[in-house]
């Protein structure tokens, strides 16, 4: 044996050996009517078959029954044939049923004659990159809805109800504050106890008091229903301005159903605020939301006097 050929032979054993090594590709040869003929560890590993399991069958037996349906893996080998090579990105099916995504190339082969003789194929799984792009594309469009959503809302409502993205775009206490008061399903009175108070030193009319408690004591019965509990802060100002905040760590407000939940009346589903975020609107001057999976936090602001109608304040 002549010293090249068998360098060649060596060759050959050492990338039979490279090919079967390898565990994160598929690389599997086929005949030329897609029966499978070599298998290595990167097949088994990705798609669940040992080799004396799945040497002899069709190439088919990866594909999804929609894709077989419609003759799509006929379809591959015939365009690999025409244009040498064929390449997609699809779901397969593993042994157990599972699916995976995957990256698939099916290069068709020739002999020394030219002739076709079969088919390499690679398949690589890349489901976890499809899952982080997918993943990213539903923040991307969660953000853009949400922003929308905001400015549809201070549209909607002449800048009294704002839905905050963070903690940090809300308001920020008035001047004087009143610690934490805790409340409960017992203890919802305290609620209306010290906002009445507040409001009382501050000399607002029975009117004003009356709108103010009444929308403080629905955002605390929302946090009380939905979370069991929830903490609620009092803060004024010298001119006259009273701010109570509510926070709670319930389920928040699912961003699809946020528009209803505000705005619409005697809506309510099980993790929205419903009613009483509608009767808020209708008796407190100003209110802003933030809400996340952690919880909700709604502030709510009253001036002393009325104020005026956005179209009357326009023509001022």
């Amino acid at each position: 044996m002549s010293r090249p050929h068998r360098l060649s032979l060596r060759s050959d054993s050492q990338f039979r050996l490279l090919v079967e090594s390898v565990e994160d590709y598929a690389i599997f040869l086929l005949d030329v009517d897609g029966y499978i003929v070599t298998w290595n560890r990167g097949a088994q590993r990705i798609k669940g078959y040992n080799e004396s399991e799945i040497i002899g069958r069709h190439f088919s037996t990866f594909y999804t029954p929609e894709d077989i349906a419609r003759d799509h893996p006929a379809e591959e080998l015939e365009i690999a044939i025409a244009e040498g090579r064929y390449e997609e990105e699809a779901w397969r099916v593993r042994k157990d049923g599972s699916r995976f995504w995957a990256n698939v190339i099916i290069t068709a082969l020739k002999d020394e004659s030219g002739q076709h003789c079969g088919f390499a194929k690679v398949t690589r799984d890349v489901t976890a990159r499809r899952n982080a792009e997918e993943s990213k594309i539903q923040q991307i469009r969660e953000q853009i809805s949400r922003v929308f959503l905001r400015e549809v809302l201070f549209s909607v409502t002449e800048g009294r109800l704002r839905f905050c993205e963070n903690v940090s775009d809300l308001p920020e206490p008035l001047p004087h504050t009143s610690g934490d008061i805790p409340f409960g399903y017992t203890t919802l009175a305290s609620v209306r106890y010290f906002t009445t108070e507040a409001a009382a030193k501050l000399h607002y009319s029975e009117e004003r008091i009356h709108d103010l408690i009444t929308a403080a004591s629905e955002a605390a019965m929302n946090a009380v229903v939905h979370a069991q509990k929830g903490i609620c802060r009092i803060s004024w100002s010298p001119e006259g301005s009273i701010q109570v905040s509510i926070s709670d760590h319930g389920p928040g407000i699912e961003l699809s159903l946020l528009h209803r939940a505000t705005l619409e009346r005697g809506y309510s589903t099980e993790n929205s605020l419903g009613h009483g975020f509608w009767l808020m609107l209708q008796t407190c001057d100003r209110v802003w939301i933030h809400s996340a999976p952690e919880g909700s936090i709604v502030v709510l602001e009253q001036d002393k006097q009325t104020p005026d109608p956005g179209w009357l304040s326009m023509q001022k």
